[in-house]
């Protein structure tokens, strides 16, 4: 009797743990998505905020748009070696859904500025354009090109869990 007694205590004792497992768990991929909510909200800002500059050549970092790669270096992980701690330089947004906040930095990837040459001087691809002369049968399409832009995005939760996450976006 007293051996059925210790294996139904020890079925409950790892029941339990099992269950704190399983909430601790859910709560990790619950956080993850916001997150990842948190930073399809900063990409979209980041892009309107592309559209925004006036001059791509020019850093603005009011914006945290930098026109070089050449302005930061690099940590072990590839990310932007970034003060993300110093609010005045890099501004946090809050997202109300979560108590979640985010940063950004956008990087052009050219190595130079003024850019005269964006096939030389930045990660660049060609778009096919309709030009005036290209409606005709036949014409190739005009190919003017893209320079690449990468957006670090920095998110933090209230119990300072941080999430990093980077796209590249073409203009």
């Amino acid at each position: 009797m007293l051996i059925i007694l210790l294996a139904i205590l020890v079925s409950a004792v790892s029941l339990l743990r099992s269950g704190a497992v399983s909430g601790t768990t859910a709560g990790n991929v619950a956080f993850k998505e916001a997150a990842s909510q948190a930073a399809d909200l900063a990409l979209t800002a980041a892009k309107a905020m592309l559209d925004e500059v006036a001059s791509p050549d020019a850093t603005d970092t009011g914006k945290q748009y930098y026109a070089t790669t050449g302005t930061f270096t690099s940590d072990q992980n590839g990310l932007p070696d970034v003060n993300w701690a110093d609010t005045t330089g890099f501004p946090q947004v809050k997202v109300t859904n979560g108590g979640l906040q985010y940063q950004y930095v956008v990087e052009r990837l050219c190595s130079s500025t003024p850019v005269t040459d964006p096939y030389g001087q930045c990660t660049a691809r060609a778009k096919a354009v309709q030009g005036p002369s290209s409606n005709q049968v036949g014409s190739t399409p005009l190919q003017l090109p893209q320079v690449a832009y990468r957006v670090t995005v920095h998110v933090t939760s209230p119990r300072s869990g941080e999430t990093f996450v980077q796209a590249i976006l073409n203009r």
